[in-house]
């Protein structure tokens, strides 16, 4: 079950358009499922990481915490990476 919320947490970590945005132009401008897909990877590689390099993340509440933000952060880079040589904006829709 861990698994599913590191990979819960990777996907969460890539941009998402937003409604403020507008809707999106026609065609895509981003390969917003390869962000998507590297999102879920970063994710679940990044918790398991995680939970390898922080000691005593194996048990309790502070260890899911742990392993959790580990894996949206992993996920949120390997997700702008992805979106940046598949040619899209990556990371550059937060903050526009």
């Amino acid at each position: 079950m861990l698994y599913v919320l590191w990979a819960a947490a990777g996907w969460c970590g890539t941009p998402w358009p937003g409604w403020w945005r507008g809707p999106r132009p026609k065609p895509d401008p981003e390969p917003w499922w390869v962000v998507a897909i590297a999102g879920i990877v970063g994710g679940l590689i990044g918790g398991y990481l995680t939970s390898r390099i922080i000691p005593g993340t194996d048990a309790g509440a502070a260890g899911v915490i742990a392993t959790t933000l580990g894996a949206f952060v992993f996920g949120r880079v390997l997700g702008d990476l992805a979106g940046n040589l598949m040619g899209g904006r990556g990371g550059a829709a937060i903050g526009q």
